[in-house]
């Protein structure tokens, strides 16, 4: 059962193909379609696939408000798209700002379940296509800050009371000292507001993905017991 701070939580795989210029060198059209093409026929018929090009502007942005896509899609909506499971937990959004970015959201505290189910899908897309990757550095990245696993662990909190008290402060900062980073509702650059916080390894670089999910578990938990 979902701890009551606990609104959700989720994993994010950043994956890029090893023979292409990342998204935001992606001038041939060409090139950037055969990166949906390839995962249209790993994924098939389990998958609901969209191209945002196509899309209303409205329900984009209704996809970005419950998180099944991300701003960086919508900016690259000439050559973006996504891939979305039945169950709506898992989304491959395509040509954001990498190739891919595979996500899973869960509403249990349950990190390492949720990226267990993600990682079948990884492997699967990982079977049939060669990812950018180094034996020293692990999977490249168009961010820097996202090479080694490429994985991202969070967890979304709702914590009015810790606000109230004037403990949030000192608590990000304590976080950050632990490897950890504090970001709004909708991730890099959005505010606080409304009491939510999304916690998340700050690092990718030097830890396996067990570990990270291990420090985000341990840390979220203290925060739940407070």
């Amino acid at each position: 059962m979902i701890e009551p701070v606990v609104m959700s939580v989720r994993i994010r795989l950043a994956r890029n193909f090893h023979d292409l210029p990342f998204p935001n060198k992606l001038s041939d059209l060409e090139s950037a379609t055969s990166v949906s093409k390839a995962i249209f026929a790993i994924l098939g018929d389990d998958y609901e696939f969209r191209r945002l090009k196509h899309m209303d502007p409205n329900a984009c942005l209704m996809l970005l408000e419950n998180h099944t896509i991300s701003k960086e899609l919508i900016d690259n909506k000439d050559i973006s798209g996504y891939a979305k499971s039945a169950d709506n937990q898992i989304t491959v959004m395509i040509n954001e700002e990498d190739h891919l970015r595979l996500q899973c959201i869960m509403n249990e505290f349950d990190l390492k379940k949720c990226y267990l189910k993600l990682s079948e899908i990884d492997d699967k897309i990982l079977d049939k296509i060669d990812m950018a990757y180094s034996k020293e550095l692990g999977f490249l990245t168009s961010c820097p800050t996202n090479v080694g696993t490429g994985m991202r662990a969070s967890v979304m909190l709702f914590l009015p009371a810790l606000s109230f008290n004037g403990v949030m402060k000192q608590l990000v900062e304590t976080l950050s000292q632990n490897g950890l980073v504090v970001r709004g509702l909708f991730g890099e650059d959005s505010a606080c507001e409304g009491y939510f916080y999304q916690i998340s390894n700050r690092y990718t670089l030097g830890l396996s993905e067990e570990e990270i999910i291990d420090l985000v578990t341990k840390n979220v938990s203290k925060i739940i017991e407070m």
